[in-house]
């Protein structure tokens, strides 16, 4: 039967392409390295590495046992540091996926919180966009997502977190107009998120909903993060669609205004997002049950109105 070690060596060599640096990583001698790989491809029957004068290459079914034994080891690894923090969550690691809004805005602080309440905890945040985020929670990458639309998954739980709101804004000395139909908002210059962000999506919804196409209108610029389309506003240049909680702070300093578009109003909610048949360690659960609790602060911070 194939060990957990055997696994871990076999990772090991197909990494480092080399037994030799295998062996010196892992603190062995290259020849129990070389007998370790050799008892592994002897109870599977199977050659596992290319191996040609100085360098060694994955087979064709050693590329697929490396993918194998990555996700079994990541199984493994995942029992025993539940085991290790069942009870008291001294231990372990929580690693959230979230999108630009909420990574950038909202998490750091309730992550912060959360940390006062389990300290021994490593929490580590990564964001990305919506659809990213959603990729990284089907593989098995991050314990749960934040994220601001809902992207069809059948397996994936979105449990309503936050309100938002999407506001269009301009640079407060730009010389656009404070008021817009929505027929002039199409000639308008726009700086945009990328596609994939949460908040692209639910602005192209909601404009399908008036007959409008977003790739019809006026998209000078489009960035990957809100920090960047923020920074290109206060050039004075254009403007933008911006989640409420990142644009109100600016608007209170005075260097963003808000933009009125008759008939136009973005409102949606956050989500937790879990996959539902994956089991989430007791930190994971902690954390988004605790996201949740803290909700009401949160929103008490930036007032939503969520009417229609």
């Amino acid at each position: 039967m194939t060990t957990i070690k055997q696994m871990e060596i076999f990772l090991k060599v197909a990494d480092c392409k080399s037994f030799t640096k295998a062996a010196v990583a892992l603190y062995m001698t290259q020849p129990a390295i070389s007998w370790q790989i050799k008892m592994l491809e002897k109870e599977l029957d199977l050659v596992l590495f290319s191996r040609n004068d100085n360098t060694i290459e994955l087979t064709e079914v050693g590329n697929y046992f490396y993918h194998s034994c990555k996700q079994m080891l990541a199984v493994y690894r995942q029992t025993q540091e539940d085991m290790e923090q069942f009870h008291t969550l001294k231990k372990g690691h929580l690693h959230i996926g979230a999108s630009s809004i909420p990574g950038e805005y909202i998490l750091p602080k309730a992550i912060i919180r959360f940390g006062d309440e389990y300290p021994d905890l490593r929490n580590t945040v990564t964001i990305g966009t919506t659809s990213s985020m959603i990729e990284e929670l089907i593989n098995g990458s991050i314990d749960f997502a934040v994220v601001g639309a809902k992207i069809p998954e059948p397996k994936i739980e979105y449990i309503p977190w936050l309100h938002d709101e999407i506001i269009l804004v301009t640079a407060a000395n730009s010389h656009v107009p404070r008021k817009l139909s929505l027929y002039e908002l199409k000639s308008q210059p726009l700086i945009m998120r990328e596609r994939g962000s949460g908040s692209r999506i639910m602005i192209q919804q909601e404009l399908q909903k008036h007959g409008i196409e977003l790739d019809e209108a006026n998209i000078f610029l489009e960035l990957s993060t809100t920090q960047g389309v923020i920074n290109a506003l206060l050039s004075g240049v254009g403007m933008s669609f911006i989640s409420i909680w990142a644009a109100q702070p600016l608007i209170d300093s005075g260097l963003l205004v808000r933009i009125d578009v008759d008939e136009l109003s973005i409102k949606r909610d956050f989500y937790i997002a879990i996959w539902q048949s994956r089991y989430l360690s007791r930190a994971a659960s902690t954390c988004w049950q605790f996201l949740l609790d803290y909700a009401g602060q949160l929103e008490a911070m930036m007032p939503i109105n969520t009417s229609d």
